[in-house]
């Protein structure tokens, strides 16, 4: 539980759930609020492989 304020803060959370997209040196790249399905985890994957190239 966040009871400080300190996750809302730093990661900028707006509403559950909501997924980060971290890349291999921890840099958040891209979030998402709200749900998802795979079509969507799997377009956004390839869109940022796209620009890790």
């Amino acid at each position: 539980m966040d009871f400080d304020g300190k996750v809302v803060k730093d990661y900028q959370v707006m509403g559950v759930p909501t997924t980060y997209f971290i890349d291999r040196d921890g840099i958040i790249r891209d979030r998402i609020f709200g749900g998802m399905n795979e079509l969507v985890i799997e377009a956004k994957l390839e869109d940022l492989l796209k620009v890790a190239k």
